[in-house]
């Protein structure tokens, strides 16, 4: 089955919807948005990842497969700031804190 991935601007599909899966799935598609994307996944022509909180809003003909992965890719949020911040930048990182502090581990 091939895959149906989000497009970049310029084209370039973004890859590593399972970055642990063995091997480079065949992109059959790279279209920039969801209703392309599923119109083409409900037509038979592939499969695509779809983030959980999309999962009621499928049209027919689409259906979701769980999948979950043992060892999910860790993301960083790194913020680069100058020395003297200014409270706006202070509030922002002391948001993006609590909001990671948060995040189950």
């Amino acid at each position: 089955m091939a895959a149906i991935e989000p497009a970049r601007r310029g084209g370039d599909p973004l890859l590593g919807a399972w970055p642990g899966l063995p091997g480079t799935p065949t992109i059959a598609y790279a279209v920039r948005d969801w209703a392309a994307r599923l119109g083409l996944v409900a037509a038979g022509l592939g499969l695509a990842v779809v983030p959980g909180v999309a999962a009621g809003t499928m049209p027919p003909g689409v259906r979701l497969v769980a999948v979950h992965e043992p060892h999910p890719p860790r993301r960083s949020v790194v913020a680069v700031t100058r020395p003297a911040r200014s409270r706006g930048a202070d509030a922002l990182i002391a948001a993006l804190r609590e909001e990671a502090a948060a995040i189950p581990r």
